[in-house]
């Protein structure tokens, strides 16, 4: 099992109840959440309220379900080298289909844009997840530059 495959599936650990592929999905994408709001080399709490949402509506789990996920990738997501970083994310790429994968990304700046305000360090962590997803570079760039987009967000 390689690392990135071990990492998401301790975070998948936590949700017993679910089908397995469900997990090792919700999983990644908590992963991946967490490493844009410790872009900074800090997660606000706003940041996390909006990573539990994002999880809980991916899976209609309960509160207490999210926030495990949650809480459990944003500790790992603080000792992560950028390897394992990248490691998570092309287990979440392999898992995500095409479209959820540009969902994540609407995600990834919500998350960013929790605190009010999406940082360069946010920003650039964000364009390098988009092209290890392998989402277009105008797909993403055009996110970033909408300004409708952040407001709609921030909302």
């Amino acid at each position: 099992m390689d690392v990135g495959t071990a990492l998401v599936a301790d975070v998948a650990g936590q949700l017993e109840g679910q089908p397995p592929d469900l997990a090792r999905y919700l999983g990644a994408f908590a992963c991946v959440l967490a490493r844009v709001a410790h872009a900074d080399l800090h997660i606000a709490e706003a940041e996390e309220a909006v990573m539990r949402r994002r999880v809980a509506r991916c899976a209609e789990l309960s509160d207490e379900e999210a926030a495990l996920v949650v809480e459990l990738a944003a500790r790992q997501s603080e000792s992560l080298t950028s390897d394992q970083k990248s490691a998570v994310t092309r287990v979440f790429r392999n898992l995500a289909t095409s479209a959820q994968r540009t969902e994540a990304l609407f995600c990834l700046y919500a998350v960013a844009a929790a605190d009010g305000r999406v940082s360069e360090d946010e920003s650039l962590e964000i364009e390098a997840i988009a092209d290890e997803l392998g989402v277009q570079r105008a797909t993403g760039s055009g996110l970033r530059l909408d300004r409708r987009f952040v407001e709609r967000i921030l909302r």
